[in-house]
């Protein structure tokens, strides 16, 4: 009976579930605490927390997680040097990664070598960026997807300097875009030893359970499974992984192929629209913080909504997130002696109207404590009396001003505290409220009570309106950006995004029309599938409000880790085809540029280069049993009183899935045959131009 253990290690919680891939069903499930940046205890106390007796008959494992990506958004990745191969001054300009050296080598769009690659200068590149202490080498050639040769032969000249690991932009990432291509190689560089680090620790508490012995994989952007030898050369690939296991975990538990899946977590609400089963994907890769990377990712529309988002007071208004903050009635679950503190607070306040200092400029219900990480040995005075001060246990910031002798609470500096996970911050949350209002309350109440009292009082009005305006605000919040995730609107601030959807909501029928204005209503026919422990809080004002229909899954707090356990390992790689003017066809892959007499044998060099490179992949990273389908779509031009389309391009695409069985990671000996779909695709001229323009 195969047995798989899924994880999933989110922003607050890591989820584990050990799921029957026989019977389709979760035999159990655990979840602790996130303890970033390491992410390792939390997958401890999750693997710990599932039956020793079942835990021991697991297959495999599957692991998803944010470390990539919060290392990327918080700058935590390694210092990479990349070299960038035939970039002229502007393109080099235009990369921002540093530290950088650009070397002389170019090649046509066409894959001619127009500029041989300069090897006295690059071995000169390579010298300078491994003396500043670099923990990688990325390389990138400007059109090394139409023709690899110089990074391959750059990758085997920094090999004989340096044993660090070397990337090549093409293995990384087949985009025509120089620039996202070679930041997407330098990020990955900048990843491996993060993600080697992280690798071998989950490795070392799967042993100290008793499961060594099985493979253990990890879940990329996709949604689709890579044996973790391969994620410690591709860590790039796992960005966003963590949504694109929501959407399939969701679609798996629920039945539902088209939908919008709604995955509500403690720091953020991620969205992605299921088409056929599977998240539809980024069109052009993603964007990460200040980075862009070509690598294959869900599309997901991600908040900073959750149940443990802020909800502050300050300058008179009520806001709800993007900070994570913990809950109120947590830390005075753990810490009664603070409960004790905000309750005093609370009659000062109601006693005279003020705690002391500049009640106007802070948040009532800020609090503070103390982590257990090590003090940087550049803090101010001021920092190290705080942390002196949290010593002894958590403190409201006006106790912690009273600590620390500041007779303004606004004088306070804690960012930098924070932000160097020093101490971490207590407030009101959306978890909070829902302790008020009895939903959720599995922690203190008069703690979550007291706080909304004095957010209350901060605001002049009563604790059952701070309730109602918080639920408000979060309805809204969610409403619009199913709205923009269904209509794929991505920038709110935009203009045009905004124009956009206006323009989609305009086609909408009208259904009502009162006497004082013209009204609409809406009736949202997918279904919105709810994963997320607080998802049913959130979502069920959302779906009224949008006319749908609101799906639960049973397992939905653990959807994230279903996905991946539930996953399947996949391999793609692909070809471009063209007519130059000779009359000839060229083939351009992944390996090599080849010229051919006509398009079918184009077609045949290419599933001759690409049916093996897949199956390679399929076997490096863990597949036992594969099925593989080759896909050739002709791009052309239909034009009055031509009987066949003008043809100005091919793609041939290799798609392999197999199943993450097998200690060896080896394939079956019997492959299936593989399946061959040719298909027409006539978008029209203007297309055509616009495509061979590059």
């Amino acid at each position: 009976m195969p047995i798989a253990l899924g994880l999933d290690a989110g922003g607050t919680y890591t989820d584990a579930v050990l799921y029957d891939l026989a019977e389709d069903r979760i035999l159990a499930s655990a979840k602790a605490p996130t303890t970033p940046p390491s992410y390792v205890e939390g997958v401890a106390g999750a693997i710990a927390g599932l039956p020793a007796a079942i835990r021991s008959k697991a297959t495999y494992a599957a692991l998803s997680t944010t470390l990539a990506t919060n290392a990327i958004v918080e700058g935590r990745h390694a210092p990479a040097g990349l070299v960038l191969i035939g970039y002229d001054a502007f393109e080099a300009r235009e990369v921002r990664w540093q530290p950088k050296r650009v070397v002389g080598g170019r090649h046509t769009i066409r894959g001619v070598e127009s500029e041989p690659l300069d090897e006295m200068g690059l071995r000169v590149a390579l010298t300078e960026l491994l003396e500043e202490g670099v923990s990688g080498i990325a390389i990138s050639s400007v059109l090394s997807v139409r023709n690899p040769e110089h990074e391959l032969r750059a990758a085997e000249i920094a090999k004989e300097l340096t044993e660090l690991p070397i990337v090549c932009g093409h293995e990384v990432v087949g985009v025509l875009n120089a620039l996202v291509r070679a930041e997407t190689a330098a990020l990955n560089a900048g990843l491996i030893p993060i993600v080697q680090q992280f690798l071998h620790a989950v490795e070392g508490v799967l042993s100290e359970v008793g499961l060594s012995a099985i493979p253990c994989f990890m879940v990329t952007g996709d949604g689709s499974l890579m044996a973790t030898r391969v994620a410690r050369l591709k860590p790039v690939e796992t960005i966003l992984s963590g949504p694109a296991c929501s959407a399939l975990g969701a679609a798996r538990l629920s039945g539902v192929a088209e939908g919008i899946v709604v995955d509500v977590g403690g720091t953020t609400t991620d969205i992605a629209v299921l088409r056929g089963g599977r998240p539809s994907m980024a069109p052009g890769g993603v964007s990460v913080g200040e980075w862009r990377a070509g690598v294959r990712s869900a599309d997901v529309c991600t908040r900073g909504l959750g149940g443990d988002s802020s909800v502050a007071v300050q300058n008179g208004k009520l806001t709800v997130g993007p900070q994570r903050v913990i809950p109120v009635s947590y830390a005075g679950y753990k810490c009664a002696a603070l409960r004790e503190e905000y309750r005093r607070l609370l009659e000062r306040v109601s006693s005279d109207g003020s705690p002391g200092g500049d009640w106007r400029l802070t948040n009532p219900t800020d609090a503070f404590l103390r982590l257990q990480s090590e003090a940087r040995s550049a803090l101010e005075d001021q920092e190290k009396a705080i942390l002196d001060a949290l010593e002894s246990g958590p403190k409201t910031r006006w106790g912690l001003a009273k600590a620390v002798g500041y007779p303004h609470q606004s004088l306070l500096r804690t960012e930098r505290l924070e932000r160097w996970r020093l101490i971490q911050r207590v407030g009101l949350t959306p978890t909070d409220i829902w302790h008020v209002t009895g939903q959720f309350e599995p922690w203190d109440k008069e703690s979550a009570r007291i706080a909304t009292e004095l957010a209350a009082a901060r605001l002049g009005v009563s604790a059952e309106d701070v309730v109602a305006r918080v639920e408000e605000l979060a309805t809204q919040m969610l409403t619009r950006q199913v709205m923009h995730a269904y209509f794929g609107v991505r920038d709110e601030g935009n203009h045009r995004s905004a124009h956009t959807l206006e323009s989609h909501l305009t086609k909408i029928v009208l259904r009502e029309v009162p006497r004082n204005g013209l009204g609409a209503s809406l009736n949202l026919r997918p279904p919105i599938i709810g994963v997320g422990a607080p998802a049913h809080l959130f979502l069920s004002p959302v779906s009224d409000r949008l006319g749908g229909t609101f799906v639960l899954p049973e397992g939905a707090p653990v959807a994230n880790a279903v996905g991946a356990a539930t996953g399947a390992v996949v391999a793609t790689a692909s070809a471009l085809l063209r007519p130059e003017e000779n009359g000839s066809i060229v083939c351009y892959t992944p390996e090599k540029r080849v010229s051919t007499a006509d398009r079918e044998g184009a077609i045949a060099v290419a599933q001759d280069v690409l049916v093996p490179l897949v199956r390679e992949e399929l076997r490096k990273k863990g597949a036992v049993a594969a099925s593989v389908t080759v896909r050739v779509e002709h791009f052309g031009a239909e034009v009055k009183d031509v009987p066949d389309p003008i043809w100005w391009e091919s793609t041939v695409t290799v798609r392999g899935m197999g199943h993450p069985f097998g200690a060896d990671g080896n394939m079956d000996d019997g492959l299936p045959d593989v399946v061959f779909q040719e298909d027409w695709v006539t978008p029209g001229l203007k297309e055509a131009e616009r495509r061979l323009a590059v």
